[in-house]
């Protein structure tokens, strides 16, 4: 639905979702409805994006939500070693 509408003009707007961070809220929603395959790979795609050549992390509470996510899913696969 999202990729139907137009760019938005002015991203600084509540009410306004900001393409680039579409992955990061799609993480979060894809988690908390359990669905953990999807959410693991919109959480995978936040830390490649989020993160520099050099492996500097350019968007940290982001990278710490995505990494969370992917904790959250192994638990409940029943994964401890994966979820620590």
């Amino acid at each position: 639905m999202l990729e139907s509408l137009p760019y938005p003009e002015d991203t600084d707007h509540h009410f306004v979702v900001d393409p680039a961070k579409f992955d990061f809220y799609a993480m979060d929603c894809y988690r908390i409805a359990g669905e953990d395959r999807l959410a693991e790979m919109y959480a995978r795609e936040v830390i490649r994006s989020s993160t520099d050549p050099d492996g500097t992390d350019r968007k940290p509470m982001r990278q710490v939500e995505a990494r969370i996510t992917l904790g959250v899913a192994a638990a409940r696969a029943g994964d401890l070693e994966r979820a620590v």
